[in-house]
């Protein structure tokens, strides 16, 4: 019988989700609700599988565990993974992919709508006090746009970024996508990143974070955007300068930031950006993939490549 080792259960909020899709009659499950750094070794030692979310398995964790066989991470993103020392020691790395689309995109459309009418920054008047002081029946102080008016760019074309944008064009936007920084050549319809921060009036982020999509944004590219533009991040922390956009922030910069993602995670509670004095800021607890649903996708996604590995069948997923 193989071993299971889950070392960071609740990161998924497991309470209404079924887990019993994971049992099998050749596999012993271990559920940890979250796992320590430096009681990681012990708890995987006799491990034939790993599943986690945000543990780190370094070189060392991998080349220590000598019955390793498959490492299963509940997230898209396996930066946290040494995928070279598992290639390398025979270990296989599968992920969950496109599992809550609907989940980000419907987050990602909520704050654009927020961030175009200003409401966290209504809601603040309100509470104030503002609304109560004003001499008129409403109190009509801070931008409000409306969407057909204004032009999306996508910086990721990715399911992600897909659906963001034909959600987008559904609602009467333009659209506009950046040019993939792979791509060697010119690709049809997609316009080079400068002069999409110069045009858009709304900027989502949906790429990966990668050596080259680190620091993406900073204070130069940041200064390409209109000044009332609108820039959202729900993709991942470090693609967005988070110094650089508190400093421009700080001066006035943008029309209204939002994102659901920090370098940090999770990050310290008296972070700059909590603070920044601009009105209109969002900053969500990267939930924007956390429905039920696509937690629970997560977790079938996870049976069916455990069930293939004890089954030596294809990984649908498998991170090569």
């Amino acid at each position: 019988m193989k071993k299971l080792v889950v070392l960071d259960a609740d990161s998924l909020k497991p309470s209404d989700l079924d887990l019993a899709v994971w049992n099998h009659t050749d596999l012993e499950i271990e559920i940890h609700p979250f796992t320590d750094a430096k009681d990681l070794p012990e708890r995987v030692a006799g491990a034939h599988a790993i599943l986690l979310n945000k543990a780190v398995i370094t070189r060392d964790i991998i080349e220590s565990t000598p019955k390793l066989e498959l490492i299963a991470v509940t997230a898209t993103g396996t930066n946290n993974i040494d995928i070279e020392a598992a290639k390398e020691n025979g270990v296989r790395v599968v992920n969950a992919v496109n599992y809550g689309t609907q989940s980000v995109v419907q987050h990602t459309l909520a704050l654009m709508f927020s961030l175009a009418g200003s409401l966290t920054s209504y809601n603040h008047d309100v509470r104030s006090g503002q609304w109560s002081k004003s001499q008129f029946f409403c109190e009509l102080s801070h931008p409000i746009y409306e969407l057909p008016e204004l032009t999306l760019g996508v910086i990721g074309y990715g399911v992600l970024g897909q659906e963001v944008a034909r959600q987008a064009q559904l609602l009467g936007m333009k659209v506009m996508v950046a040019q993939s920084l792979r791509a060697n050549d010119e690709q049809v319809g997609r316009v080079p990143l400068n002069q999409l921060l110069t045009q858009a009036d709304v900027i989502t982020i949906h790429t990966p974070l990668t050596d080259q999509t680190r620091g993406l944004i900073g204070r130069r590219e940041l200064e390409l955007m209109k000044p009332s533009a609108l820039l959202i991040n729900v993709a991942r922390g470090g693609i967005v300068d988070e110094q650089d956009l508190v400093a421009f922030l700080n001066c006035g910069g943008l029309g209204g930031f939002a994102t659901d993602v920090m370098a940090q995670e999770p990050p310290d509670q008296n972070h700059p950006l909590f603070s920044v004095s601009h009105p209109n800021v969002i900053v969500t607890p990267h939930m924007a993939w956390g429905s039920r649903i696509a937690r629970q996708n997560v977790v079938n996604q996870m049976a069916e490549d455990l069930h293939n590995w004890l089954e030596n069948r294809p990984l649908e997923r498998e991170v090569r």
